[in-house]
C-alpha cells in the first residue's frame, strides 16, 4: 500500500444477530473492533464482543457487498478457547451440537459467519478475519468502504468502538481524511491510530459508518 493521502469510508455491511428462540434476554454489552491495515492493502480485523447469553443457539454475522474484497482467515474463540470450523453449518443443530464450533454460509449478498453460543451467562467472543484487497489505490489517494457495525442488529450492542492502525503509516490529519455518522459518538486521531467511539446508548437504529 503506497503512503498517499488515505480516504476512509466504511460501507461493507457487517451486522450481528442471534438465532433461534426469543433473544430479548440476550445482551451485547459492547463490540470493540480493531483493524490493522497491512502493506498489501489487506485489513486484519478482530471484533471482541462482551455479552450476556441466556437464550438461543448461535450468533451469526452477515457480511454483504464485498465487491472487490475477499473474506479470508476466519476464526472464532470464546474466553480464549478456539472454536472448530464446520464445513457444512446447519442452523437447525442444537445448542450442544453447535458448542465451540463455527461455520461460513454463502448467501446471495455475501456470507454469514455463524458460531455457537456455547455457554450461557457472561461471555467474551473474539471473531477474526481478513479482507484481502480492502484498500483500493486511486490516482491521488488510497481508500476503502466498510461498515463495521450495521443497523437492525438483534440484539444491538450498548456500546461500540473502532481502533485502526497500520505498520506502514501513522494516521494524522496531514495524510488522512475521516468522518463518522450513524451513531452518537466521535472519531479522532490518537497517536497514529484512528479511534471511533459511541458516547451514548447504541441501539438497532444506529450503525458505525465512517467516511
Amino acid at each position: 500500500m503506497s503512503v498517499k493521502k488515505l480516504f476512509i469510508a466504511f460501507v461493507v455491511i457487517i451486522g450481528i444477530f442471534s438465532f433461534n428462540s426469543t433473544v430479548k434476554a440476550n445482551e451485547i454489552y459492547s463490540i470493540d473492533t480493531e483493524v490493522e491495515i497491512l502493506e498489501d492493502g489487506s485489513g486484519k480485523i478482530t471484533q471482541t464482543w462482551n455479552t450476556f447469553v441466556d437464550e438461543g443457539t448461535e450468533f451469526f454475522i452477515p457480511i454483504q457487498y464485498l465487491n472487490h474484497m475477499n473474506l479470508k482467515n476466519v476464526s472464532v474463540s470464546m474466553d480464549g478457547r478456539e472454536f472448530e470450523f464446520v464445513d457444512d453449518w446447519d442452523i437447525d443443530k442444537s445448542f450442544e451440537e453447535k458448542a465451540y464450533k463455527y461455520g461460513i454460509l454463502e448467501t446471495d449478498e455475501g456470507y454469514e459467519i455463524s458460531f455457537g453460543m456455547s455457554e450461557r451467562e457472561v461471555r467474551t467472543y473474539d471473531i477474526k478475519f481478513t479482507y484481502e484487497n480492502m484498500v483500493q489505490s486511486f490516482t491521488d489517494k488510497d481508500g476503502f468502504n466498510v461498515r463495521f457495525v450495521n443497523n437492525d442488529m438483534d440484539p444491538a450492542p450498548r456500546r461500540v468502538s473502532l481502533s485502526m492502525h497500520s505498520p506502514v503509516i501513522d494516521f494524522s490529519e496531514d495524510n488522512t481524511k475521516i468522518w463518522a455518522f450513524g451513531y452518537n459518538g466521535n472519531i479522532n486521531f490518537d497517536n497514529g491510530n484512528i479511534v471511533a467511539r459511541s458516547t451514548s446508548e447504541f441501539d438497532s437504529s444506529n450503525h458505525l459508518t465512517t467516511l
